[in-house]
């Protein structure tokens, strides 16, 4: 069963900034404390952090973005 395609832009807030929080989340922490023994723990916390964050403003900016990329790219 796929999602109805008027559910389309959510899907894809929620798998992009799942996608750019787990990953900057983990990538920070390593760099920041290294492959600590409770690493897994604390990437998990810092990524509800990061995402509680990266969520909203996404919701605000994908918007932004797409009418400044529709201005400035041309139209098939």
């Amino acid at each position: 069963m796929k999602i109805p395609a008027k559910f389309r832009m959510l899907v894809f807030l929620f798998l992009m900034t799942f996608s750019i929080g787990i990953s900057l989340s983990g990538i920070l922490l390593l760099v920041r404390e290294g492959f600590v023994d409770d690493f897994f723990k604390k990437w998990m916390s810092n990524f509800i952090s990061t995402w509680v964050i990266v969520l909203p403003v996404a919701l605000v900016v994908i918007p932004i973005v797409n009418k400044i990329t529709d201005a400035i790219v041309e139209k098939q």
